[in-house]
């Protein structure tokens, strides 16, 4: 909701050093007055608290002197504008760099190199004050842009002010040691004009009067309109100037700035509460990004133990696969001692004699049914499926065991279609219990 029309405003000034100063007015209203190039922001909430800004409409930024102001601070000024339109909301998805600050030189601005920066030259500033403008304004008399008038004339808060509440009349105030007369018409400069002394003397008051008959004579303000000076006047001061004009004068005190503590202060309370959901939103979306954060952490973990442990199981599986013949190995050689268990008597037979007995026989088709030892004398029997089997057993027994003499019978069915052979052997040496 903006703000209604001849209402008394609020107005902000921030301190600064800075040589421009930026107004922000709407519908011929000053909105606020702030510092230019690190008040942007500010200036840019303010009018958005007032509800002169809303999210669709857009921003114009209006330069009336910009003959004057550097291109440095041009760039610098458009910048930071752009950039804070932008992140309020204020641009509706348009390119900040090109739409939000217009540096357009008005009718009468146009002396880059000082041409029209004279007096007799006048800027019409028409339908600036008729949407939301910022418009860059000269701080000091010698960097001024001449408007209209005999002298020079520096726009400073009390115009906007003035425009503000009255919008139509002659409004005079001090300004660096001298006082300044603007005429304006439905919140439009008519004339303006640097007076030659800095209270209401007779010169002064001659000065107005005879701007006045002017504007009057060529019809451009009414005969009955109202002088407002700010500045600090006496009443009896105020009622002469009355008398002389022939005008009612009123006088408006200077109002000291207020400062906020915080410019956020001065926005609606949907602004801080939307602001202040943006707030929660980001803050979810950070604990999010954390947990996402330490989930990948545990995926990479996790993929790295299972890999870790792949890689182990692949180094069992060769080991076992090293393993696996000595396994069947044992397991074959444990299978015989098994079979020779019921027909050893290994307290009459030396373990050395056994083994190497054991050790002639054949991989498989032959068993050992009888082994004895008594002293220097063996006597085994072995039965086997085929003549081949025993005859390989036999040969082992001749090849390995030569300090025996060995005494072969012939081979003998038993019946059960095995063949069984009796050997006895002779121990060329006693052994040793």
């Amino acid at each position: 909701m903006g703000i209604a029309p001849h209402s008394k405003i609020s107005h902000v000034v921030f301190p600064g050093e800075e040589k421009w100063l930026l107004a922000g007015v709407r519908m011929g209203q000053a909105i606020a007055v702030v510092a230019s190039a690190n008040t942007i922001r500010e200036l840019l909430l303010i009018a958005r608290a007032k509800g002169a800004i809303g999210l669709a409409l857009p921003v114009r930024l209006i330069n009336c002197c910009s003959a004057l102001l550097p291109e440095a601070s041009k760039s610098e000024l458009g910048h930071a504008a752009g950039l804070e339109a932008e992140r309020l909301g204020v641009m509706e998805g348009r390119d900040p760099t090109e739409a939000v600050w217009d540096w357009r030189v008005l009718p009468g601005a146009q002396g880059a190199a000082g041409t029209d920066a004279r007096p007799g030259q006048s800027v019409a500033l028409g339908d600036t004050l008729k949407l939301v403008t910022l418009v860059a304004l000269p701080r000091r008399l010698d960097d001024e842009f001449i408007i209209e008038g005999a002298g020079g004339y520096s726009p400073s808060f009390e115009f906007w002010r003035f425009a503000a509440n009255h919008g139509e009349g002659i409004a005079v105030w001090r300004e660096l040691g001298c006082l300044v007369a603007v005429a304006l018409r439905k919140g439009q400069v008519v004339c303006a004009q640097a007076l030659t002394d800095d209270s209401l003397t007779p010169t002064v008051l001659q000065e107005i009067r005879c701007m006045h008959f002017q504007l009057e004579a060529a019809g451009i303000l009414p005969v009955a309109l109202r002088v407002v000076v700010y500045a600090d006047v006496a009443e009896a001061e105020a009622v002469a100037a009355s008398a002389a004009l022939g005008l009612p004068v009123e006088v408006c005190p200077r109002e000291e700035p207020t400062f906020p503590s915080h410019p956020y202060q001065l926005m609606p309370n949907e602004v801080v509460q939307a602001q202040a959901a943006a707030r929660r939103s980001r803050a979810r979306w950070r604990v999010a990004m954390a947990l996402l954060a330490a989930y990948a952490l545990f995926l990479v973990g996790w993929i790295g133990w299972i890999r870790a442990v792949e890689e182990e199981v692949r180094t069992l599986d060769r080991t076992l696969a090293q393993l696996e013949p000595r396994a069947r190995e044992a397991k074959t050689i444990s299978a015989r001692w098994y079979e020779l268990d019921p027909v050893l008597d290994t307290r009459l037979s030396p373990l050395a004699t056994l083994l190497a007995v054991v050790e002639c026989l054949p991989p498989e088709g032959i068993r050992l049914t009888r082994f004895a030892q008594r002293g220097t004398v063996l006597e085994i029997e072995s039965e086997s499926r085929s003549g081949q089997g025993s005859a390989q057993f036999t040969s082992g027994l001749q090849k390995k065991l030569t300090a025996v003499t060995w005494e072969i019978g012939p081979p003998r069915p038993n019946g059960t279609g095995m063949t069984t052979v009796s050997i006895k052997g002779k121990l060329n040496y006693a052994p040793l219990d």
